[in-house]
């Protein structure tokens, strides 16, 4: 509460100081790291802010839930929109056909499930659904959230009673043995063709920012506004919009689904080929306090000086009736070196902006302020998980707690964007068109919103 830059944004001071007093009240007697985790997790996920996170401790995630006698669900799952379908099944006999669909978990519905799991394991900006089922989805190996974090809310029981429909709608129940990670690797690996839960994904590169075209459509693809020197993304959007330029394209496609923030300044150096450089970005920002007493369990070296690291970062100033740090409204300033320098003409085609649950932070911040700006321009895919009214985010102290070694992140400023008039608090931005792809079109590698925006495009749509 002390360094949040706005814990109350959806849950009051009184009732957040509620439930601080009455975990700070159990806290008289020796419990396990996930019973801890337990106990502080409804208060992370009720300041419901994405980039504030309870973090297991490296040995628990490291060592701990990978010995044999740790048991984890042994269905790797993948979430359609409102379903839990089977991707995998690694109990030893096949019990259960991939597709099917989880209906119960020791009777009680999978929807209730899905949501105990995530108001404990998993933060969100504000009410956005997609982030939730973004951070449950298949992932590589047991990194697979929901088969780790249902054997966490359960205790590691050693059997769990399944309720599911087969793919040819056959209701069925039966008793399925819980599985160390190393003996449900081999099964899966032994059964499908595929790694454990490996995602499809574009083959062409690995590269984080690139350019492909289909026909004649650029499309731009920034898996990442952080994962790559900011000079080697700055001259791969350079080169990619030199040749859209040279090419004569009238529509461009960028795709953020994979995009889960980093630094902001790589969204408005787009912007820049766009035409539209600094821009209003956000209405304001704040933080609550400039100083921490608590800065000897942080991990940054500038924790004991954060007033002079604000003052050196923001035009930040005190607005003493409010008893907030506040910095005026924010412009799109992308860093100024020389490879982010723009001399060709604005494009000014139609843009198809894909979007999705990962897409977060920064990332979501682009496609929010894009809504205000860019036109035309037409938004397709789910909702992204990333706020599009205000969220915490920018600097943020991470926190050894001295006792369980858990890690706490804190973020620190709150930042109100552009746009957001009119808005419902605490959603994410909503594409124009929305397309869930489904179990099929995963199994079949089909990207059915990318080909949504094709058809756009081959239509005129829009006009």
């Amino acid at each position: 509460e002390e360094n949040h830059g706005d814990p109350y944004i959806y849950t009051s001071k009184e009732e957040l100081s509620a439930m601080f007093d009455a975990a700070y009240a159990q806290l008289n007697k020796p419990m396990s790291e996930i019973a801890f985790v337990k106990l502080i997790g409804p208060i992370i996920h009720a300041i419901r802010d994405g980039h504030t996170n309870l973090l297991l401790t490296d040995d628990f995630e490291d060592n701990y839930i990978f010995e044999e006698n740790v048991h984890v669900f042994p269905l790797v799952s993948y979430f359609e929109k409102d379903r839990v379908l089977v991707w995998n099944d690694g109990t030893p006999k096949g019990s259960v056909p991939r597709g099917s669909e989880i209906l119960e978990v020791d009777g009680e519905p999978v929807e209730r499930l899905v949501k105990r799991v995530t108001d404990l394991f998993v933060s969100t900006d504000g009410y956005t659904y997609s982030a939730a089922r973004e951070r449950l989805i298949t992932g590589e190996g047991w990194e697979e959230r929901f088969l780790t974090y249902l054997a966490y809310l359960k205790g590691f029981p050693e059997t769990y009673e399944l309720t599911f429909r087969t793919p040819q709608s056959e209701k069925k129940i039966v008793r399925i043995r819980g599985a160390s990670i190393s003996v449900l690797s081999s099964i899966v690996e032994k059964r499908y063709p595929s790694p454990l839960g490996e995602e499809v994904a574009d083959e062409m590169t690995e590269a984080v920012t690139y350019l492909r075209w289909e026909g004649d459509v650029p499309i731009l693809t920034i898996d990442s506004f952080v994962e790559e020197p900011f000079g080697e993304y700055a001259e791969t959007i350079k080169g990619a919009f030199t040749e859209i330029h040279e090419r004569g394209a009238r529509n461009l496609v960028v795709d953020l689904r994979a995009n889960d923030g980093g630094d902001p300044g790589r969204g408005w150096l787009l912007f820049r080929y766009f035409g539209k450089e600094n821009v209003l970005v956000t209405t304001g920002s704040e933080a609550r306090n400039l100083q921490t007493r608590y800065a000897k369990y942080t991990t940054e070296p500038w924790s004991d000086r954060l007033e002079q690291f604000f003052y050196q970062v923001f035009s930040t100033r005190r607005d003493k009736e409010r008893g907030l740090w506040v910095e005026e409204p924010s412009l799109a300033v992308a860093p100024d070196v020389e490879s982010s320098e723009v001399t060709l003409s604005p494009f000014n085609g139609r843009i198809f902006l894909l979007i999705g649950g990962e897409t977060f932070s920064s990332a979501s911040f682009f496609a929010a302020v894009a809504r205000t700006y860019l036109e035309p321009l037409t938004v397709i895919g789910q909702e992204t998980s990333g706020s599009a009214t205000s969220f915490v985010a920018n600097s943020s102290l991470k926190f050894i707690l001295p006792n369980t070694r858990l890690w706490v992140r804190v973020p620190l400023i709150r930042m109100d964007l552009v746009g957001a008039e009119g808005l419902e608090p605490g959603r994410g931005v909503i594409p124009d068109v929305e397309v869930w792809p489904t179990f099929e079109d995963v199994l079949e590698g089909r990207d059915r919103v990318m080909e949504t925006a094709l058809d756009l495009i081959k239509d005129g749509s829009p006009k």
